[in-house]
């Protein structure tokens, strides 16, 4: 009965936890100092393999279920996107990356997979320093390192 409770608690916090970087993306997604944009997995199907913008192969992300997008430049609504965004900072997130250097600062979250060998999930939260453009970005699919490197390359 124990193993029971246990599982099912852990089901519901599961639930509660993967629904929050949702409610971060639809609490501002129709705020108007706000940009949102949202690409589905349908999309992604209907994308041929050579499917490019500029230097970027889509073609490559066929495997993505998603990407989600918010950008907002408006000084009194980003505190509240950057306090909303600390979900990202627990399980099942870990981070990935953080740098900060003079004009900017990157995090990076993800959720691995079991195996550890492909990415889940994973958040980019780029701040502009001082006083500039906040954005979060999630992809969501079934990614490797590899993809990633090559996402961020080709995006330069």
């Amino acid at each position: 009965m124990k193993r029971i409770l246990f599982i099912l608690f852990s089901i519901a916090i599961g639930t509660l936890q993967a629904s929050a970087d949702e409610d971060v993306f639809k609490k501002f997604a129709n705020d108007p100092n706000v940009t949102y944009i949202n690409v589905s997995k349908s999309v992604f199907k209907m994308m041929s393999s050579n499917f490019t913008v500029g230097e970027f192969d889509f073609g490559e992300f066929i495997e993505l279920d998603n990407i989600r997008m918010l950008t907002c430049e408006n000084d009194t609504l980003q505190p509240q996107i950057k306090k909303a965004c600390e979900v990202f900072q627990k399980a099942p997130y870990e981070e990935f990356l953080d740098v900060k250097d003079e004009n900017e600062k990157v995090s990076i979250y993800i959720i691995p997979s079991s195996d550890g060998k492909r990415i889940k999930e994973m958040i980019l939260l780029l701040e502009e320093l001082p006083d500039g453009d906040l954005t979060l970005i999630q992809l969501v699919g079934n990614m490797t390192i590899e993809e990633l490197q090559s996402f961020t390359k080709d995006s330069d």
